[in-house]
């Protein structure tokens, strides 16, 4: 969420309680009461879009890749997606004092001449081992499948080796005449 909006919505409300309460400028009132309460609507709509933006941001690790959706609360949607194979670096960034007191950041994964951005992830680090993890387990998977077919592959050849054995001792046999 931005703080922006936060901090318009305190501001704005401070102003329309201090209007409300002690009239403190030379506004006149009901003047300095619609502004303040326009104001705070203002803020308080801002807010709500922020939250809605942010909420409707997809950051999604899956077993072979990472995906990144973006929506906009009136209709735009963008989405991104990366192979884990295809990840050239992974970066989190937490700036501020709010961003470290509450643990959460950004999250750059570089991938080819692409950068995804992850922005205010809760508890970047742990996002990061997760899919440096993720990584790990996939490359192994891999690993692993490139095994099996290769055992598969030299198991065919020996099948075939065999068969064609046989088939050479079966004509040898056939060729050869009884003493």
């Amino acid at each position: 969420m931005s703080l922006l909006p936060l901090i318009g919505l305190i501001i704005s409300l401070t102003f329309l309680i201090g209007m409300v309460t002690w009239n403190f400028s030379d506004i006149p009132y009901q003047l300095g009461v619609m502004m303040g309460f326009l104001l705070t609507v203002f803020m308080l709509c801002w807010l709500i879009y922020r939250y809605i933006d942010w909420r409707d941001d997809v950051f999604q690790l899956t077993p072979t890749q990472v995906i990144d959706i973006d929506r906009k609360p009136f209709g735009r949607l963008s989405r991104r997606s990366a192979p884990l194979e295809n990840i050239l670096s992974i970066e989190y960034e937490r700036k501020g004092i709010f961003q470290m007191l509450f643990n959460f950041g950004t999250v750059y994964i570089t991938v080819g001449n692409t950068q995804l951005t992850f922005n205010e992830i809760s508890r970047p680090a742990d996002v990061q081992q997760q899919i440096f993890a993720r990584m790990g387990a996939h490359a192994e998977a891999l690993r692993q499948r490139e095994i099996e077919e290769e055992r598969e592959r030299m198991t065919e050849w020996f099948k075939v080796y065999h068969e064609e054995s046989q088939l050479k001792d079966t004509t040898k046999q056939l060729r050869t005449p009884p003493p």
